[in-house]
């Protein structure tokens, strides 16, 4: 039977191993290049043209370009060896400030303010 991952675009199914390779979009929403399976070390050649897959992954050697932001083994087991996953975006320490507002919750806020 089929995987129903084998043909998505951001999800790469190792074919060796049936790996789920989560790619995350801000990375590999434009990539051609080589990603080392997070389950078998394996590597593939791929390509993301706008977040879609060109081809089904092909065997390559290493080294390898990129390795994904999470992964998931074939009993859906988290891989979080971040020899094999890359750490996800973190906020830096100094950052300092308040969030910004989108100009549609400051205008909801001025019609809400008494005249």
């Amino acid at each position: 039977m089929s995987s129903p991952f084998r043909e998505t675009s951001l999800i790469l199914e190792c074919p060796k191993c049936e790996t789920l390779n989560y790619l995350d979009p801000f990375t590999f929403w434009n990539f051609k290049g080589k990603i080392k399976c997070a389950g078998c070390d394996a590597i593939w050649a791929y390509e993301l043209v706008n977040g879609t897959r060109k081809a089904a992954p092909v065997a390559a050697t290493a080294p390898h370009d990129k390795m994904p932001g999470y992964a998931q083994s074939k009993d859906w087991k988290t891989i979080t060896d971040f020899s094999k996953v890359n750490k996800g975006p973190q906020a830096r320490e100094d950052f300092q400030g308040k969030p910004i507002r989108s100009a549609r919750a400051s205008a909801a806020t001025r019609c809400r303010e008494p005249r």
